[in-house]
């Protein structure tokens, strides 16, 4: 039987220190495999977004004054209702470069609107600008270029410093404005209008002077959205990836509780000292067009362009064998009276901004020797307070003295929800963009901007 002195010693176990190192060198080892996955993941994405050109919608840059404009030299491919791929201009037109000194023996016209003038529905050609620009040029003798200055969400207040900015120097001899359902209402700042967004707004003093808001466009200029978007140029300037979730930002930006979270996280973000393009309203009003640059008369806002005919009040009297759901249908409607008629004094005393800006906007065509036309692009949703601002637009017209064209006369009217071969959803189809140039031309023609 051994003795104690000869049984083996029990000793408590002791952790190795490399026990310790070799857990956080398995744990980097890991991470190392898990980034380098995930950057393999994203260079495939990134490789099958571009084979297959999606992602690349990012076409919005921020600019001086105007606030945002086309990035240049931008590949576009477009798949929103309709399809089309192009590319931007060095000057950020969606159209071919153009040379800024004028070609001798040749008649230029500026069409500036919104995203129905821009088109990227439908391929260049296909735009009402180029087929008008072929239907004013007889073959191998190209006499006439029609330039696309239209951009998605553009204002009237933006189409007026854009011509300034940018369209003024190619000097041409007609300026459109394409004006649409809408322009109206994006002159005028409203509360979280734009939050992500920078834009010039126009107001009427207590002067009745026409005056530019500059407090949308300074807020964003200095505050965290611009920040963000300084932060992320590399990624919008190279990333499909990217391009995909801006294109999911923009359709979640309705969203109300979205947009919270959205300032909430730019809220947070750090401080940067770029100045790239810090401009204030003082620097600002020092280089653009003003009221006075123009020589635009005393716009006084006492409802000179918005005297609306008396609405006669018909005796109410409730039909009769109504059940009660059916007699609530009938006060609800009937209480849309008054409300109608609120909107549509509030929609005309809102064009007394827009007459005011498009009176400046033709004094400013006439210091560059260059005419103005008008052209009323179709509302689909037959909008009566649009068709009412149009005939304000014609009081506008007359007393400025500018050419003015109503493109919803060549359209049909639809009833809502109505589909049409003319548009996709919104905007327009090749055939319909076909019908708005053979409404220009005729215009020009009548108004002789152009030879017939």
């Amino acid at each position: 039987m051994p003795t104690n002195a000869t049984l083996p010693k029990l000793t408590k176990s002791q952790p190795s220190a490399n026990v310790g190192q070799g857990l956080w060198a398995r744990l980097l080892k890991n991470c190392i495999w898990i980034s380098a996955a995930l950057v393999v993941i994203l260079c495939a994405t990134e490789l099958l977004l571009s084979a297959a050109h999606i992602g690349e919608e990012e076409l919005v840059d921020i600019v001086p004054v105007v606030g945002f404009w086309h990035r240049p030299n931008r590949l576009i491919t477009w798949r929103s209702e309709g399809y089309s791929q192009s590319r931007t201009s060095a000057d950020g037109l969606r159209d071919v470069d153009f040379t800024v000194a004028k070609p001798a023996g040749v008649r230029r016209i500026a069409i500036v609107g919104d995203s129905m003038t821009e088109a990227y529905q439908v391929d260049p050609k296909d735009t009402f600008v180029k087929l008008l620009e072929t239907k004013l040029n007889k073959p191998g003798q190209p006499k006439v270029q029609v330039m696309n200055f239209g951009m998605s969400c553009l204002s009237t207040t933006q189409a007026l410093y854009l011509f300034n900015e940018r369209i003024a120097r190619y000097s041409p001899d007609v300026c459109v404005l394409a004006y649409h359902v809408g322009d109206n209402e994006k002159n005028l700042y409203a509360p979280g209008a734009d939050a992500f967004m920078p834009r010039p707004y126009s107001l009427i003093d207590s002067d009745g002077q026409l005056k530019t808001d500059w407090h949308c466009y300074d807020t964003w200029m200095n505050g965290k959205s611009r920040k963000a978007y300084y932060s992320t140029e590399w990624l919008r300037s190279n990333s499909r990836l990217w391009g995909v979730l801006t294109k999911v930002d923009l359709q979640l930006s309705s969203n109300a509780i979205y947009a919270q979270i959205k300032t909430a996280v730019l809220s947070v973000l750090p401080s940067s000292q770029d100045d790239k393009t810090a401009i204030t309203t003082k620097s600002v009003d020092r280089i653009t067009l003003t009221t006075a640059d123009v020589g635009v008369a005393p716009f006084k806002s006492s409802l000179e362009y918005a005297k609306l005919p008396p609405v006669k009040e018909v005796p109410f009297v409730m039909p009769p064998n109504l059940s009660k759901k059916q007699a609530a249908q009938v006060l609800a409607a009937r209480g849309a009276g008054p409300a109608w008629r609120a909107n549509l004094t509030n929609s005309a005393q809102r064009f007394t901004v827009a007459g005011a800006i498009i009176e400046t906007l033709n004094k400013a065509c006439e210091r560059q020797n260059c005419k103005l036309m008008v052209a009323a692009l179709p509302a689909p949703n037959n909008s009566m307070l649009y068709f009412r601002e149009l005939h304000l637009m014609e009081k506008v017209a007359a007393r400025a003295g500018f050419a003015f064209v109503n493109v919803n006369s060549a359209f049909p009217s639809l009833a809502p929800m109505q589909e049409s071969d003319l548009y996709y959803n919104i905007h327009f189809t090749p055939k319909g963009h076909a019908l708005v140039a053979d409404t220009l031309l005729k215009a020009l023609q009548q108004n002789q901007l152009v030879q017939p």
